[in-house]
């Protein structure tokens, strides 16, 4: 009995050792190729090879790929796992199913001369130990080394999705099946890591302490180099926050909105923010702003997004509110993941372009317009609305008092709090001001 890897075109530290079926609490999955030993294997092979990789320990062809900061852990998902068992279930997977998730998929056919293949001779954990060591080679095989970590090559897919630093939650199934003469090994991933031009991760040195962490609220790190992201739970579908809103947002997706610009501008204000123009982090801000949510923002983010145009709306569309747009080429994207992605990528143009620390606003700012609008230290509402549109998904956020005003002060520099209004209070570890 022979096999022929048939791999399929994949689009899409401490050990720890799990020794019982409760370790990963997945009883709701019938999944009967699955055990806990096999998912411990699909998982710690990930974090090992992310960790390897955030220490700057993963070889290229030539050399070591570049170190990553805000590396974060993969944790195990039962829901995910589900998605995946569903989608190999015959045999018949591809890739144009859970297109709001990265997804890795191989393939191998067995045969024998007399057509009857035994599954004794199948030896899943030495082919998912291929396969997973196949997928996380490919940038080395590929000779990928980009300067900035962007996803640049589709040679490179598999790995792409592995090393996606943004990445926390995996799930993981694989089938035997037709006479054992077919088996299939679907990996998905709570992060798409393929969306061309994007960073793969960033560049910088891995986590020693909780403040490293910064891409996501509240984030804490392993000590090892690996970040953990604090856990949520998933989108109940509840709207009491604009109960009157026509759009299709949920109070979890305008959270996320909400928490994310607060999180970021809380960010800068206790300069935490690197600005690549300066070549280091930006300066504190004196009376940076806390956010509300404002449902009549929504409104009119709703109304401009139906219109599916990548383009900014007029003031008088907008009445007067500030704007930052998004996109992405994937039609009905998870609305909770684009609300993040969205946010993540207007924020890091300070990262990417810089603005020179807290200067006054001025035309060369343009390619970090997104990120001006965000940390406007005088922009007090927030409202936003995503929008399933023909060959993409559509994000619009509205803002007031609108940023982005030539000569303006994007922040005022000093201590954060320090110029807070009279009837305004200060949260200290996030250094913005806010109103009761």
């Amino acid at each position: 009995v022979s096999s022929s890897p048939c791999h399929y075109a994949t689009r899409t530290f401490i050990q720890k050792t799990y020794s019982n079926y409760s370790d990963f609490n997945c009883q709701h999955t019938a999944n009967t190729e699955m055990t806990d030993d096999l998912r411990a294997y699909y998982l710690n092979f990930h974090n090992n090879q992310r960790r390897r990789l955030a220490r700057g320990n993963s070889p290229a062809r030539s050399g070591k790929f570049n170190k990553a900061k805000n590396m974060y852990k993969l944790e195990w998902s039962c829901s995910i796992e589900e998605l995946a068992k569903r989608a190999v279930a015959n045999c018949n997977a591809d890739l144009t199913e859970n297109r709001s998730y990265g997804q890795n998929l191989a393939g191998y056919t067995f045969w024998s001369s007399d057509g009857n293949v035994p599954r004794s001779h199948i030896k899943i954990k030495e082919l998912i130990k291929k396969t997973l060591e196949s997928w996380f080679n490919q940038a080395k095989e590929q000779g990928w080394k980009d300067p900035n970590n962007k996803f640049t090559n589709s040679g490179i897919y598999a790995f792409a999705n592995m090393a996606n630093s943004k990445t926390t939650e995996i799930g993981c199934a694989h089938n035997i099946c037709k006479g054992n003469t077919k088996v299939q090994i679907l990996c998905l991933y709570n992060r798409v890591g393929t969306f061309t031009g994007a960073s793969i991760y960033r560049t910088g040195k891995p986590c020693q302490k909780n403040s490293d962490c910064t891409v996501f609220p509240q984030s804490t790190c392993d000590g090892h180099g690996l970040c953990i992201k604090k856990r949520e739970e998933p989108d109940d579908k509840t709207n009491t926050m604009c109960p009157r809103s026509s759009s299709t947002m949920t109070d979890k997706v305008r959270q996320k909105f909400l928490n994310l610009h607060n999180h970021y501008r809380s960010l800068v204000a206790t300069g935490r923010t690197y600005d690549k123009l300066l070549g280091k982090n930006t300066p504190k801000a004196a009376k940076m702003q806390k956010l509300k949510y404002s449902c009549e923002l929504e409104a009119t983010a709703w109304r401009y997004s139906q219109q599916c145009r990548f383009a900014h709306s007029t003031y008088q569309e907008r009445n007067n509110a500030g704007e930052n747009l998004y996109k992405n080429s994937i039609p009905r994207f998870d609305k909770l993941k684009v609300a993040s992605m969205s946010t993540e990528d207007w924020f890091e143009e300070v990262e990417d372009f810089g603005i020179g620390g807290a200067a006054n606003f001025s035309t060369r700012f343009s390619d970090s317009g997104h990120y001006t609008q965000m940390v406007w230290q005088d922009t007090r509402q927030l409202g936003c609305a995503i929008q399933d549109c023909p060959g993409m998904t559509l994000v619009v956020c509205h803002y007031k008092k609108a940023g982005n005003y030539i000569d303006e002060p994007v922040y005022t520099a000093g201590r954060p709090c320090s110029q807070c209004g009279n009837s305004e209070l200060c949260n200290p570890n996030e250094g913005l001001c806010y109103s009761t």
